[in-house]
């Protein structure tokens, strides 16, 4: 009788657990049934805690550690991806909307992040403060150009700019952001700086045809961005003096069928949408390399040992996700030797500190939305510079990589 008794006490309890496990163990079994992918996370996950940093004097304490324990859980519980495939699946395929995108028409998508705060805030930045940065880039440019190396710098406007006809209703605001124009327009007309500017190029090869961004994808195609490279080399080839090497560089635009980029991953979906896109094959120069990957605090470094035709001197680039298209299309194929150091993961300072011997021409390549960011990287290169000047006033304009380590 007591047994029975304390059976029916406990039921209510076990019932409750049993209700509260149920979706795990459904979720367990659907995904032995079919292969979930694991989700394409662009954040670090939590991990599990170390008592030792929460229990002690001073320290969170027993409530900080389950809070931790918490996050852990969510991170990493087995059927986390199956459960938010389903949340986004459904959201995706019934409202046509999402968390991290904005989802336009034919399945072109746009950050949230880029279109909702980080592109408008652009656009509180006062004329004054644009014009110092401008200001900047024009120091820049001069303390540069007393070593011997040329600078051009090459701002870049995001899907929205160029494809505003799929934005979605939810995005339309980001057919009136007016930084960019603006950055570009003031900077041309002051005159002090090689200013690549990619919106006539880019524009016209729309105009014709090309596939200049990705739908499901963040980035611009190769071939555009291959086209944007050619106008750098051009450039490089009229401040050089050799107007024979301009419009040399080729590459030949390649289609991609069944692309999925990283904005379709991040949805995430069962299955992401995919688009018929187009990629690049190198033309000329063919140019083999010496390479050296993430030395010095570099990202990417190579000098020739073979060469097609005449080669440019080296060239140091600082830039983002979106030269990784140029390097496809072959630009660096066009000097000697280069070095290359990625925005938020290396250090400008450094680069140009392990820049190679004879460095003649330096790039300096971003997006819209990292404007501030890039302008800070660019503060910090000047002080470097104007240090370096002050302690060294006899300096040689061209400084090789052993005389910096030096």
């Amino acid at each position: 009788m007591r047994l029975l008794i304390r059976f029916f006490r406990l039921a209510p309890f076990a019932l409750f657990i049993g209700l509260m496990l149920s979706p795990a163990v459904f979720a367990t079994t659907a995904s032995r049934l079919a292969a979930i992918a694991p989700l394409e996370e662009y954040r670090a996950l939590a991990e599990w805690p170390e008592a030792g940093a929460y229990l002690g004097a001073g320290k969170p304490g027993f409530l900080g550690y389950t809070r931790q324990v918490d996050s852990w859980f969510s991170d990493n519980f087995a059927t986390r991806p199956l459960w938010v495939r389903a949340y986004t699946q459904a959201l995706y395929s019934i409202f046509r909307e999402s968390d991290q995108v904005h989802v336009g028409p034919g399945d072109w998508l746009f950050y949230r992040s880029v279109v909702d705060r980080e592109t408008p805030s652009l656009d509180r930045i006062p004329p004054e403060v644009r014009m110092q940065m401008i200001g900047r880039m024009v120091r820049l440019t001069e303390l540069l150009e007393a070593r011997g190396i040329t600078l051009y710098v090459v701002p870049l406007a995001l899907k929205p700019a160029y494809y505003p006809e799929y934005l979605p209703t939810s995005a339309a605001h980001a057919k009136h952001f007016t930084f960019y124009d603006s950055f570009m327009d003031e900077a041309l007309a002051d005159g002090r700086i090689n200013l690549i500017d990619s919106r006539p190029v880019l524009t016209k090869a729309k105009a014709e045809g090309l596939k200049i961004f990705h739908q499901t994808d963040f980035h611009w195609t190769d071939p555009a961005g291959g086209l944007t490279m050619k106008a750098i080399i051009n450039a490089i080839s009229a401040e050089s003096g050799r107007p024979d090497l301009a419009n040399r560089f080729k590459f030949k635009t390649v289609p991609l069928a069944e692309f999925t980029g990283g904005q379709g991953r991040a949805l995430p979906l069962f299955r992401p949408p995919t688009e018929v896109s187009v990629g690049v094959e190198t033309l000329y120069p063919q140019t083999s390399f010496a390479y050296r990957m993430d030395e010095n605090g570099v990202e990417w470094q190579g000098e020739a040992t073979s060469a097609a035709g005449d080669l440019f001197d080296p060239v140091i680039v600082y830039g983002d996700s979106f030269f990784d298209a140029g390097s496809r299309a072959g630009f660096f194929n066009n000097f000697r030797a280069f070095a290359r150091a990625r925005i938020w993961r290396n250090d400008i300072v450094n680069l140009y500190r392990h820049r190679p011997a004879g460095t003649r021409f330096m790039v300096i390549q971003y997006i819209t939305s990292a404007t501030v960011g890039v302008d800070s990287h660019v503060s910090a290169l000047i002080k470097h510079l104007e240090a370096e000047v002050a302690a060294e006033p006899g300096r040689e304009s061209s400084v090789s990589v052993a005389e910096t380590i030096e």
